[in-house]
């Protein structure tokens, strides 16, 4: 099996921005992936395969409600 390792990606003043799985032998994002508005609250929650977005992706409002989903294969729009 490849090993996933978390990558955690911060601002200028240390306030986590995103984390995601990054693949080890290819250094593509591959899984989970979520990104932060600068208040810490959750913006998106992302799938990748292979560095693609792939399957739903869940977008969020500044107070953490859902507003938005999306669905991708291997990075093509197919569900809006």
């Amino acid at each position: 099996t490849i090993a996933k390792n978390i990558v955690k990606y911060r601002d200028e003043n240390g306030k986590l921005k995103k984390e995601a799985y990054v693949n080890s032998a290819t250094n593509f994002f591959s899984g989970e992936a979520k990104e932060y508005y600068e208040t810490g609250v959750l913006k998106s929650k992302l799938n990748y395969v292979d560095g693609y977005l792939n399957g739903k992706q869940y977008y969020y409002d500044t107070t953490g409600k859902e507003i938005k989903t999306e669905e991708y294969d291997y990075g093509n729009l197919i569900v809006k």
